[in-house]
């Protein structure tokens, strides 16, 4: 008997801090999930190449142009790619021109800001 309770104690120690047990609530619950456009940023980041409908149907994005737009203000440079073959269209990211550098840093030196 005294071996299952010692079990069922280092259980709760391994999933929740010593407040969240007393409370009843495990450190999971706790955690805020992330938002659309932050695990859109993630997967593009990490190189994937992402269709609207991937966005729509992976993501739950309602509006992919929306979030792509706001990835883009944001400062990440995300390019829409057309394969000639197929037509399908790809979202990407790569590296900024250096005219949107240089007009960026233009910008800055005129103190202009957001």
């Amino acid at each position: 008997m005294y071996i299952m309770f010692n079990m069922l104690d280092i259980i709760k120690k391994m999933f929740s801090t010593e407040e969240n047990i007393q409370k009843g609530v495990s450190v999971m619950a706790k955690r805020k999930t992330m938002t659309i456009q932050k695990r859109v940023e993630t997967a593009l980041l990490n190189g994937e190449a992402l269709t609207s409908s991937a966005i729509k149907n992976r993501f739950g994005a309602g509006n992919p142009g929306a979030v792509i737009q706001a990835l883009r203000f944001k400062g990440l440079p995300v390019f829409l790619n057309t394969n000639k073959r197929t037509g399908v269209k790809v979202y990407r990211t790569g590296k900024a021109p250096r005219a949107v550098v240089g007009l960026g840093y233009k910008a800055l030196a005129k103190g202009i800001s957001l």
